[in-house]
């Protein structure tokens, strides 16, 4: 018998997403699935859409939070009721190819890895385009010293060994994030996972610009804050497990200096940012002042 699948659909204000959604897992070809949704207090009338979909697939169950306490304490919430061998995130305005699941859980049997990422799209007015990690271009195993994690550092294209996760105590932040929740996770579970691997298969559908996306819309105050808080959490944790991904550390140094550089009011801690090594102070600051001219004239 194939191994059990839990697809975890954590779910805020996506009325207008949500039966896309459901369709594309209840219609995937893999079929050994437990279909955990939960409701974050949601405002509007997404969970009647849900209980439509439920009385129709005796695999989808529905949880409801007391009050809405954003993705991370959402996902977490899935992850505890989860019970299958392996598990899957998907955000509930996004969707999935037919084959996806099955070709991700085929891969993560025959390789006997930790975790698999896919591939993926962005989904924008109707029109599908690649979405591009620079640092995935064939098949192949990986090694977490060496990924970019900037556009590879989300939830949704991979599946996972639960007993890893749960073994390890691989939850997402007790911290009330509202921004970077995904890289967080990935870069603690990346750092621990004994072999992961890219497979040019299946297709998830990343929906953008949508308007009431999990990942809401935040002040760049604190936004800052959030990566503040990110960015200790993992030189913590990269100490104590003598793991560290610098380009990742890097980058979310970059994203607090950007955000210092636009709004010049904000307070950063700039001990913070020089103790993620001797390649970040000034020298790094001029590289983003750079980006950001290069930005405001059009030029990538």
């Amino acid at each position: 018998m194939k191994p059990l699948v839990s697809i975890i659909i954590p779910v805020y204000n996506v009325e207008k997403y949500i039966g896309e959604c459901l369709s594309s897992v209840i219609n995937s070809s893999y079929k050994n699935c437990e279909i955990l949704v939960v409701d974050d207090c949601s405002l509007d009338n997404g969970k009647d859409i849900i209980k439509m979909y439920q009385k129709t697939d005796f695999r989808i169950k529905l949880l409801e939070n007391l009050k809405n306490e954003g993705v991370c304490y959402t996902r977490n919430r899935g992850l505890e009721n989860a019970r299958g061998k392996y598990v899957i995130f998907i955000d509930g305005d996004d969707f999935i190819s037919e084959f996806w699941i099955e070709n991700l859980v085929e891969m993560i049997e025959r390789k006997g890895c930790t975790l698999v990422i896919g591939k993926a799209k962005n989904y924008r007015d109707g029109k599908v385009e690649d979405y591009k990690i620079t640092d995935l271009k064939t098949e192949g195993y990986l090694k977490f010293e060496n990924l970019r994690l900037n556009k590879n550092g989300v939830v949704w294209n991979k599946i996972y060994d639960l007993n890893f996760l749960k073994e390890n105590a691989l939850f997402f932040s007790k911290e009330a994030l509202s921004y970077g929740e995904d890289l967080e996770f990935i870069y603690r579970v990346l750092s621990q996972a004994n072999t992961i691997y890219y497979a040019e298969v299946g297709e998830y559908y990343y929906r953008c610009n949508r308007p009431f996306s999990l990942s809401r819309k935040i002040e760049t105050e604190k936004k800052v804050i959030n990566f503040t808080i990110i960015l200790k959490s993992l030189l913590q944790f990269s100490k104590e497990n003598n793991k560290y991904n610098k380009k990742t550390l890097k980058k979310i140094s970059k994203d607090i200096l950007i955000e210092k550089l636009e709004n010049p009011s904000i307070e950063i801690d700039m001990g913070l940012i020089r103790s993620v090594g001797k390649f970040i102070p000034e020298i790094h600051k001029m590289e983003v002042l750079r980006k950001k001219i290069k930005r405001r004239i059009g030029l990538r």
